[in-house]
């Protein structure tokens, strides 16, 4: 070398480095670490990899005030869901028709009253 003196300091530099990361590192001696270097170990995975792209219109005017609403609507799902458990064995439907939640009409229900056949005081007759 040109330099003896320049090249021995940064020997003695390089070994000293490596003897505190030794020390420092220690713990992890026994540990499976991997001995082969690849090209793209550092390299992160991309980001359209990752998440799907978002549109404009998809993203909410005031993200906290939806996510607030969103969260609000699961945890009443789930008090619903818990309120409910004592039904889950109870004998319920399972084909559905298309007049389920019609109502009956009133006339079927009840006659129609005439002007005539109510009294003026009805609690009093």
């Amino acid at each position: 070398p040109a330099k003896p003196l320049l090249s021995a300091a940064l020997k003695a530099k390089e070994q000293s480095e490596q003897q505190q990361y030794s020390a420092k590192a220690k713990h992890l001696a026994n540990i499976n670490q991997p001995k082969t270097k690849y090209e793209d170990d550092n390299k992160s995975l991309d980001d359209d990899a990752l998440f799907d792209d978002l549109e404009d219109d998809e993203m909410p005017a005031k993200p906290l005030l939806s996510a607030a609403l969103k969260a609000k609507e699961q945890s009443e799902q789930q008090q619903y869901s818990a309120k409910a458990k004592h039904l889950a064995n109870i004998n319920q439907p399972k084909t559905k028709y298309e007049d389920d939640n019609k109502s009956l009409d009133d006339d079927a229900l009840f006659d129609d009253l005439e002007d005539d056949e109510m009294p003026a005081k009805p609690l009093l007759s």
